[in-house]
């Protein structure tokens, strides 16, 4: 969702030069302003486009999913600053700042235009998408923060656990004995290394 979100950002900033890399990681708390702000934008526009395709009786079309909407607006209204300082932050604020990304938050934030840039939805998609809404409609605003961030400190460590691919099978050959096979080595290898930094950090070392 970040990426998707930035990647929006840049694209409507027309800017004049290509972004910059990430260079910084977000905290926990950035992420979870930021995850509240892209989901209540991608809710309010699949609200509109699964309309046609949603029965009577489906959550988000029902006074229930309304209210859940309106009251996740609310607090992605809120913490919408935050947010746009933390895309500035990780996507570099030469071309794109604080500012300027807030703007286009604000923009994505308005009436219909969530709906816009999504287009028409499709009966298996709106379905999908009304079952995982209704299943984090329990959930707060900060414990939705909490586990994309969750999410992504488990990614980020699964992937310091593992060694690229070809790194693996260059160890494992050079490590393998008669007795190992192929799939044996590697495994072998990929045990023997040691944690290590993932290469592209989002959230902030703790």
């Amino acid at each position: 969702m970040i990426k998707l979100l930035a990647a929006t950002a840049m694209l409507s900033g027309q800017a004049a030069t290509p972004a910059p890399a990430p260079t910084q990681c977000l905290t926990r708390q950035q992420i979870g302003d930021l995850t509240v702000v892209v989901y209540s934008v991608m809710l309010d526009g699949m609200r509109e486009a699964c309309r046609p395709h949603l029965a009577a009786s489906a959550f988000m079309v029902q006074p229930a999913g309304t209210d859940y909407a309106s009251r996740l607006r609310s607090e992605a209204q809120r913490r919408s600053a935050s947010a746009a300082q933390a895309i500035a932050r990780a996507f570099g604020t030469g071309e794109m700042p604080p500012e300027v990304v807030g703007t286009l938050l604000e923009g994505m934030m308005a009436p219909g235009a969530a709906a816009e840039a999504i287009g028409p939805g499709d009966p298996g998609l709106c379905r999908e998408m009304n079952e995982v809404v209704e299943a984090m409609a329990p959930m707060s605003p900060d414990q939705l923060g909490r586990m994309t961030a969750g999410f992504i400190s488990l990614a980020q460590q699964m992937e310091g656990r593992f060694p690229p691919p070809e790194e693996t099978a260059g160890e494992a050959g050079s490590a393998a004995s008669p007795d190992q096979d192929e799939g044996e080595a590697a495994v072998a290898a990929a045990d023997a290394q040691p944690p290590r930094a993932p290469a592209t950090r989002i959230l902030c070392a703790e």
